[in-house]
């Protein structure tokens, strides 16, 4: 029952006001005679008194700030109008102004005024094409390597091998600062996406890595030369670190070696290799643990154990690929997978399988493999990223909420989550030998060995 708040009655004629009456309410269905409900004070007002300039809650569209004062020059106008050269966010509102010289939470660059087209806009936003720091702004493509930028070759929206001013993976650039940089195409044997950053082996031997988790602590806008390894045959990109093996069978890892468990740091040694392992052939670095398989198809894995997440297959292993939480391997014999893991059921039961594959790949909740008609994908359910894609393919790569897969023409298919597919599309016309994908982005391996990545991050 709706209760009254005010009252008015006139007296002559014994008669209710109803338009005027104030009724309380927890939502706009309890109100009537066109009135809504203003959460504020829990009371039915006509829809112009929804929102009052000043009072600390920002209503839009019709207001663009409130910070309680409703006054000009502070940044929110008496109208809870934005003010030029200022920015403003929460309620209630907190105006900065803009061109102060200082960089404050909500800008990314200041340069001391409020004119766009200098590199930082008047709202101080870093405009495209500029790199900005608190010394001030400079053009990034004006074909002159300055200060911090790890090359300029005049492709500031990444056409060539330098993108934003930095190294694309995939290729090496040269030129001193005050020069135009001179990017070309480098030439790899293999290549690995980890979940930020990209690794490959190039033709000469070297493995070389660029992003973030390259080493501990440390992250690169130029690719480098992983140092101390013997001569390798096979690499794999985890979350925050990387594994490879050796061409002797051995394996060497690198990068992160503990995780955050709620609000402490807690040790987990993915990238510790354990002694005493037999002979190799193949390796997936993943999360918080590593697995690789012998000679013989027995799963050994290493890094956090804890819900069974780093123990093994029952049958003996073809393949082997990790994803976040769940490892997966193809039998030996039947081509179905195997799974292990904790926290994704559906993968590691192998709900929605549809038969043998010749090879697969695991996100972060989900997995896809190759069959004979397509790709099938099975895990967490409702999401693009489970689809299955019919067609003829040789290759499937899944990253935390898509997937890519390799068709037998060399041409790449991407699907998944809506937030990652406007940017994981492969180069238009591209054509590649195999592929690999990361967290958010994905890379492939032409014939001519030379290598493409695309989406977010791409690998850094």
């Amino acid at each position: 029952m709706r209760s009254l708040v005010a009252i008015a009655i006139t007296l002559a004629s014994c008669t209710i006001d109803l338009d005027a009456l104030q009724f309380a309410c927890s939502t706009s269905d309890d109100c009537a005679h066109g009135t809504v409900c203003r959460p504020r004070d829990s009371v039915c007002v006509p829809p112009a008194d929804l929102s009052r300039c000043g009072d600390g809650e920002v209503t839009a569209p019709i207001e663009g700030c409130d910070d309680g004062a409703a006054r000009d020059g502070d940044g929110c106008s008496a109208a809870c109008a934005i003010e030029a050269g200022f920015s403003c966010t929460d309620e209630p509102s907190q105006c900065r102004r803009c061109g102060d010289g200082v960089i404050q939470p909500g800008e990314t660059c200041d340069d001391a005024n409020i004119v766009a087209g200098d590199g930082c806009s008047e709202t101080c936003a870093i405009e495209p094409g500029y790199v900005c720091n608190a010394s001030g702004c400079r053009g990034c493509g004006n074909r002159v390597r300055e200060d911090d930028e790890a090359c300029d070759d005049g492709s500031a929206r990444g056409s060539g091998g330098c993108l934003g001013c930095r190294v694309r993976f995939g290729f090496e650039c040269s030129g001193a600062l005050g020069e135009e940089s001179t990017c070309t195409r480098q030439r790899f044997r293999a290549i690995s996406a980890g979940n930020r950053h990209t690794c490959g082996i190039r033709e000469d031997g070297e493995v070389i890595c660029t992003g973030t988790h390259l080493y501990p602590g440390t992250s690169s806008a130029s690719a480098v030369i992983v140092p101390d390894l013997p001569p390798i045959s096979a690499i794999s990109g985890g979350v925050g670190h990387t594994c490879v093996l050796t061409s002797t069978g051995g394996a060497r890892c690198w990068g992160a070696n503990r995780y955050f468990d709620g609000d402490t740091w807690r040790d987990s040694n993915q990238a510790v290799v354990p002694p005493g392992l037999p002979e190799l052939v193949a390796i997936s670095a993943a999360n918080i643990h590593t697995c690789a398989i012998d000679r013989g198809g027995t799963a050994h894995c290493w890094g956090v154990r804890d819900g069974n997440r780093g123990g093994g297959s029952a049958t003996p292993l073809s393949s082997i690929a990790c994803g976040s939480f769940t490892c997966c391997g193809l039998a030996v014999g039947s081509a179905l997978p195997s799974c292990w893991g904790n926290g994704n059921v559906e993968v590691r039961d192998n709900i929605g399988v549809t038969g043998p594959m010749t090879q697969l790949d695991l996100g972060l909740f989900h997995a896809c493999g190759v069959t004979r008609t397509g790709v099938n994908c099975w895990g967490r359910a409702g999401a693009p990223r489970v689809d299955d894609q019919a067609g003829d393919f040789v290759e499937v790569g899944s990253g935390h909420y898509a997937n890519c897969a390799l068709r037998t023409n060399g041409s790449v298919l991407c699907w998944g989550s809506a937030t990652n597919i406007p940017e994981l599309q492969p180069p238009p016309d591209a054509r590649f030998v195999t592929i690999s994908m990361g967290g958010y982005h994905a890379c492939g391996l032409r014939a001519d060995r030379t290598v493409d990545c695309w989406g977010d991050e791409l690998g850094w």
